[in-house]
């Protein structure tokens, strides 16, 4: 169901996020039309929150700038999600070819000790994330950007 508490939920706890939260995601910075971004963005449909790491598509485009935008991300989001048909596709021969090789035994699992962030920057970290001004200013640039690479080319 469209923006199900399951879909918050999973989202919510989403490894990519905690690393980001935590400050132990690579790191990610670029700049766009002269704003600085220090955290990297996934393309994602409607149904997920505008935050500051998420990047959907305009549903209905007004204006040249918004349906060029529309148009090369959802050819983006097609080339991902083909990518990653392909990966299950692999993943489930690999896992059918594996599936008969009796159990494997694996060492225990080691548990380290990293030194975590204050509970402050944590939580700083944690609304930078779900920023919906800063997901309105880099969808904005992107939008911008994308144009100015496309009057470049043609």
């Amino acid at each position: 169901m469209l923006g199900s508490h399951n879909d918050l939920n999973v989202l919510d706890r989403s490894y990519l996020f905690s690393e980001l939260a935590e400050g132990r995601s690579p790191l990610a910075n670029y700049t766009i039309n002269d704003h600085q971004y220090t955290m990297g963005y996934y393309l994602a449909d409607g149904i997920h929150p505008k935050w500051a790491t998420l990047v959907q598509t305009i549903s209905q485009p007004q204006g040249l700038k918004r349906q060029l935008f529309a148009t090369m991300q959802e050819a983006c989001q097609k080339d991902v999600k083909r990518a990653f048909g392909v990966l299950q596709a692999h993943e489930r021969d690999d896992f059918l070819d594996d599936e008969y090789d009796g159990m494997e035994v694996r060492p225990p699992v080691q548990v380290l000790r990293e030194p975590t962030l204050p509970f402050t920057e944590f939580i700083a970290r944690h609304h930078m994330i779900r920023s919906s001004a800063v997901h309105h200013t880099l969808h904005n640039d992107l939008i911008e950007h994308f144009l100015s690479r496309e009057g470049e080319q043609g």
